[in-house]
Parts: C-alpha cells; sequence; structure tokens
C-alpha cells in the first residue's frame, strides 16, 4: 500500500488544480502617504485656469462714460453697474444701471436715471486681450426736458470694445458706441440726440 500512497501524492501534488493561481504572490505597491499629500497640495495650490467668458461664467463691471457730437443739444455724463452672464462661450447678456447728469444747451441741466440691457460679443482674443461688439436697448427717466421734451426716453446703442485682464479677477474694459436717445414719437416733439458714447472701466469675474 506505501507505493501506491506515494503515487497518489505525487499525483495530487502534481495535479494543475494543485497548482497556485496566477495571482497568488503578486503585491501591490501601496503609494506612500507623503506622494498623496504631495498630490493635494499640488491641485491646492494651483491656480485657478477657468475663462471669464466661458459658457456659465458671470461678470461685475461698472465705467464711467461721456457723449460727444451732438454738442448743439448737449451732453450725457454717465456711471454704469451691472452684471453680464454668459450663456454661450464669449456671448454675454448685460443689465447695467446707469445714471449721470444732463449738461444741456437749450434746456435745464439735470440728472437722469436709467436700465440698460446688452448683448457683448468677444469675437477676437488673444491671451489677456479680448476685442468685442455690443449692442443693446435701454430706458431713463430725467428730471429735465432732455433732449426734446418728455423726461422719459429710450436708450438704443451699438458699438465696439476691448478688454486687458490684468489679474484673474480683474480687468479693464473701455470702448465707443453710438447712442440715441429719444421718446420714440410718445410726446409731441422728438428731437433726439445722437452721439458718441465712450467709456473706461473695470471688470470682475466670479
Amino acid at each position: 500500500m506505501k507505493p501506491l500512497c506515494m503515487i497518489g501524492l505525487v499525483v495530487v501534488t502534481c495535479s494543475p488544480l494543485a497548482a497556485d493561481p496566477p495571482w497568488i504572490g503578486f503585491q501591490t505597491e501601496p503609494m506612500p502617504a507623503e506622494s498623496s499629500l504631495n498630490l493635494t497640495a499640488a491641485n491646492i495650490d494651483a491656480p485657478p485656469t477657468d475663462d471669464p467668458f466661458d459658457k456659465g461664467s458671470w461678470t461685475f463691471q461698472t465705467y464711467g462714460s461721456t457723449t460727444f457730437g451732438d454738442d448743439d443739444k448737449g451732453f450725457l455724463h454717465s456711471a454704469h453697474i451691472g452684471f453680464g452672464y454668459y450663456f454661450r462661450d464669449n456671448l454675454s447678456i448685460n443689465v447695467e444701471g446707469v445714471g449721470g447728469t444732463v449738461d444741456a444747451k437749450k434746456d435745464d441741466d439735470g440728472g437722469f436715471g436709467g436700465l440698460d440691457v446688452l448683448f457683448r460679443w468677444h469675437f477676437y482674443r488673444h491671451g489677456d486681450f479680448s476685442i468685442f461688439l455690443d449692442a443693446g436697448a435701454g430706458l431713463q427717466e430725467a428730471t429735465t426736458n432732455f433732449p426734446s421734451d418728455s423726461h422719459h426716453d429710450f436708450r438704443p446703442q451699438a458699438g465696439v470694445g476691448a478688454t486687458w485682464r490684468i489679474t484673474h479677477d480683474f480687468m479693464f474694459i473701455g470702448g465707443a458706441k453710438y447712442l440715441h436717445v429719444s421718446n420714440a414719437n410718445t410726446s409731441d416733439i422728438n428731437a433726439g440726440l445722437d452721439a458718441m458714447e465712450v467709456y473706461l472701466g473695470v471688470m470682475m469675474p466670479f
């Protein structure tokens, strides 16, 4: 019986069923704790790479402006403040409050306030610099009947401008636009203002 037992032992030992699975003996090296901490620190310290004009971005902008070109009627000196939302890459809708003073030539001087809605398209981008077109319209109410015989007026406008990004959260904005101010024939006289408006200010993405 001993020879048979030895033969059976050899068969069992050499059988493929007794062989170790191929994964036995394979070991993975755990990542050192120091490497994990370094990766985490690198992610925290990495500068943000988001584009301020990408879809879904918001901006805050404020700037000052003045008009020229229709000197017979007078000038508007304005301050603007508002927000922009980019519903497509490089294309935003902006809602801006506007207020300032009326420097009238034929009528009494006064003040005004209103609201503009503008679309802005950054059609040219190079590094931190962009050139855009913008257009829109607004409403204003003045304390004087400028530029005709009504205190309320409409403000269609269109122009070109540029931005220059100084830091991640700060850039300059400036440009020039055609501005028309009139009551759109809602009063007896509709002597509108047709002027060029120039402006300069700052824009802050957030």
